[in-house]
């Protein structure tokens, strides 16, 4: 049932009684879009008009050839002041569905310093119906394949990248990271069980083709921001292992977490034994990890976390010169260490 009266009120709001009780809806602002994107501000507001049960808007002189765009409870945004002054709406400003017409999922997102937006995961939907650009790139198909995406400031799609490992497979995006220098680069973590991964050297970072048959393995992927083009893409791990999160420490090293069942690749560049941490694999189903790359992509550093039972690496966050890994254990006896008078 609807609400038994709708009214205006004096301030612009909407307002609505509903079984008794009174709510409103906010007032509005209107403007337009230029065809460079930048916003034409308009000299009237928008009003509500009661028309029976029709709720309508009342408007001013504009633009016929540009869009109109009406903001309900709108307020003034400084901070898009390089669009000419914006607007926004408390709380939510924009949602999309995403997808074909089959499973699609999204895992993580990120943003960089000019506010694009990236979002990757996995789908199971055709090159017809998942949402793609001219441009946009396919990695080798797949039954499920990864993805990543590209919005811009004004949440407009400008690329989308899909990889896959061939025929049957499942590749699944479950991190990302973004690099802001020495350029600008994405990165995707996840897992595949496939062996034709479109693997992609860029010598001298760190390179498995391997593509082991049976197992499923971790990969990682490197891309372009501006046109989501492959930069380096390898498999990462000597047996079972699934990478569940990436961050970027200082400017320019990736690390990355997750879960893995014993062989761990051998560090290319490894750092000096001491002070650096490494514990051994301790068994049960599965232990954490953590892996560091330098600047140019080379894995220096790399220890397993976990005791005798499941150990699962799950996030990871970075601060300054420090690595904080967020996880899930089963075991009694994982390596203990204090943090200081400070810390929990």
């Amino acid at each position: 049932t609807g609400p038994s009266s709708v009214q205006t009120h004096s301030v612009g709001r909407l307002v609505f009684n509903l079984t008794g009780q009174a709510g409103h809806v906010g007032g509005t602002m209107g403007y337009q879009r230029g065809n460079t994107g930048a916003i034409v501000s308009l000299p009237w507001t928008p009003t509500y008009a009661i028309t029976g049960n029709d709720v309508s808007f009342t408007t001013g002189a504009n633009n016929n050839t540009l869009p109109l765009i009406i903001l309900i409870n709108g307020q003034t945004s400084a901070h898009m002041a390089a669009l000419g002054g914006g607007y926004f709406t408390s709380g939510l400003c924009w949602s999309t569905y995403f997808g074909g017409k089959k499973k699609d999922k999204i895992t993580e997102s990120t943003s960089d310093s000019d506010r694009n937006y990236y979002v990757t995961g996995s789908t199971s939907s055709n090159n017809l119906t998942f949402p793609t650009t001219i441009g946009s790139h396919l990695y080798v198909p797949g039954s499920v394949r990864a993805f990543l995406t590209r919005f811009d400031l004004l949440h407009i799609l400008k690329w989308t990248t899909l990889m896959g490992s061939g025929g049957t497979s499942t590749t699944e995006s479950l991190a990302i990271a973004l690099r802001e220098s020495p350029s600008r680069s994405v990165y995707i973590g996840g897992y595949t069980d496939g062996t034709g991964l479109g693997v992609h050297s860029n010598s001298p970072a760190y390179q498995d083709n391997s593509g082991l048959s049976g197992v499923q393995q971790g990969f990682i992927g490197k891309f372009d921001y501006v046109y989501g083009a492959r930069q380096w893409i390898t498999y990462y791990g000597n047996s079972t292992l699934k990478i569940n999160g990436m961050a970027i420490l200082g400017k320019d090293q990736l690390v990355i977490v997750g879960v893995c069942s014993g062989g761990l690749p051998a560090a290319q560049a490894p750092l000096p034994t001491h002070p650096a941490e490494h514990w051994n694999y301790a068994g049960g189903v599965g232990d954490a990890f953590i892996t560091l790359f330098d600047a140019q992509d080379r894995s220096i550093w790399s220890t397993y976390y976990g005791g005798i039972n499941a150990d699962n690496a799950v996030d990871v966050r970075t601060y300054g010169s420090s690595i904080y890994v967020l996880g899930l254990t089963e075991s009694p006896n994982i390596p203990p260490r204090t943090g200081g008078l400070n810390s929990f």
